[in-house]
C-alpha cells in the first residue's frame, strides 16, 4: 500500500488538482556570447576585475532561461 498526501486549500479545504502547462524558454546562448565578447573586446568594463573570471564562468555554462512558471492556485 501507497499513501500519497492530497494537496488542499488553505482557505477552503478544497483538493487541488496540478495542471501541467506549457513551458516557455528563451535562448540564452545568443546574449552570452555576444556579453562575452563585449568584454573581452573592451566595450564592458567588469569592476572589480577579479570578478571578471565569475563573468566569464557563468556565461560559458549559459542555460536556457525558463520563463514560465507552474503554480498552483487555490
Amino acid at each position: 500500500p501507497h499513501t500519497q498526501r492530497v494537496p488542499r486549500s488553505q482557505r477552503g479545504g478544497e483538493v487541488i488538482e496540478p495542471l501541467v502547462s506549457s513551458q516557455w524558454f528563451v535562448k540564452t546562448e545568443g546574449m552570452g556570447k555576444k556579453a562575452l565578447d563585449a568584454v573581452e573586446n573592451g566595450d564592458i568594463t567588469i569592476v572589480p576585475q577579479r570578478f571578471e573570471k565569475i563573468w566569464n564562468n557563468w556565461l560559458t555554462d549559459i542555460h536556457d532561461w525558463c520563463v514560465s512558471r507552474q503554480l498552483w492556485w487555490g
